[in-house]
């Protein structure tokens, strides 16, 4: 519940409600309520109640998000390491990113990794004090294809702006051998980014619309800050996935080498671009690295070509970027923007950074 005045709090009190804790989210600019139901109330009988005795206040349910699943590629048929930046024509190099603040929404990331030695990494967690922290590999491999240092096994690979500075925010714990976060946490990452002035964000999580959620993506796009998320592993026929389907977020669905959509992704109106998600290499924890598949890993790739454009000049604004980034991209599927692809393939629009040309 928004707003922290003491007679807010004190009508909250009267109606049986605890408060867990009440936090100021001063760069969005308002103040949240975790709030404990009264008893014999369930979570969405409390938040009717709210409506019902305080009207205008903006209540719901602390709304529980989960990593979007992955799918380790299989060992026949896969592509070169370099094909996803071959296919939205990325030509960069060390020095791309400079001077930009990208941020990522995600799980902690493992430690001592040789991706990211040297990397401008900024961690901050917002774990609930007590819950142990999710399996580190997912965020890892997006902070990885963000800004990580390519290894001799996978001299094309790399991360696209290795030398934006990367704001990581750890919202997901372990729960029941499952990873989850609240709309709460995430409301908090995205009022940290706002603070430190990151301009664009990579979310690859999903749940129901909630509306702690929807104001905080929507005070923090009207603060200069672009969020680029998953479009969902649920399947051609599920619903929508938030936040990929707020208005202000740019989603994005992935695709093989090929062009064609990976079978589990969303389809919907909100989608906006394609990017390579399929058979994606990732380094991981236990310095292996693997393929893995999923819209998670196609995310990156779009808020690439998005800085980009913000490094050409380009406002911090989803409306302007979506425009850029469609007169660019490929399309695929039927004509204009679809269901399937939106608008099409993303495609850089110029190289970045020094870029390495052979002898």
């Amino acid at each position: 519940m928004l707003g922290d005045r003491p007679e807010t709090l004190a009508r909250v009190h009267s109606l049986g409600f605890r408060l867990i804790e009440a936090r100021p989210l001063s760069a969005l600019g308002f103040s949240v309520l975790k709030l404990g139901t009264p008893v014999g109330l369930d979570s969405r009988q409390a938040v009717a109640l709210l409506h019902a005795r305080l009207p205008g206040v903006t209540a719901d349910v602390n709304n529980v998000y989960g990593s979007y699943e992955t799918e380790a590629a299989q060992v026949v048929s896969l592509p070169a390491p370099d094909y996803a930046r071959r296919m939205i024509r990325w030509s960069g190099g060390e020095g791309c990113g400079s001077g930009l603040s990208i941020g990522m929404i995600d799980s902690a990331l493992a430690a001592g990794l040789p991706a990211f030695a040297g990397r401008k990494l900024h961690q901050r967690s917002f774990i609930e004090p007590g819950r142990l922290a999710a399996d580190s590999s997912h965020g890892t491999a997006i902070a990885a294809l963000l800004v990580g240092a390519p290894d001799a096994a996978h001299p094309g690979g790399g991360g696209l702006l290795p030398d934006a500075d990367l704001y990581a925010a750890a919202v997901f714990a372990r729960q029941g051998g499952q990873s989850e976060a609240d709309a709460f946490s995430i409301a908090e990452a995205l009022d940290w980014m706002v603070q430190k002035h990151v301009r664009v964000v990579n979310v690859s999580l999903a749940g129901d619309d909630n509306a702690l959620m929807a104001l905080a993506v929507r005070r923090a796009s009207a603060r200069g800050m672009v969020v680029i998320a998953a479009a969902g592993n649920a399947g051609p026929n599920a619903p929508p996935a938030y936040p990929g389907a707020l208005p202000e977020v740019i989603a994005v669905t992935a695709v093989d080498q090929q062009g064609a959509v990976f079978a589990g992704a969303n389809r919907g109106s909100y989608i906006a671009f394609a990017a390579p998600g399929v058979r994606i290499w990732v380094p991981t924890p236990d310095g292996q690295g693997r393929y893995e598949t999923g819209t998670s890993f196609a995310t990156p790739f779009a808020l690439g070509t998005a800085a980009l454009e913000m490094m050409q000049g380009a406002p911090a604004d989803a409306d302007v970027l979506r425009q850029r980034l469609a007169a660019k991209a490929q399309p695929l599927g039927t004509s204009g923007r679809n269901p399937t692809f939106g608008y099409g393939l993303v495609q850089a629009s110029t190289s970045c950074g020094v870029v390495a040309s052979a002898e």
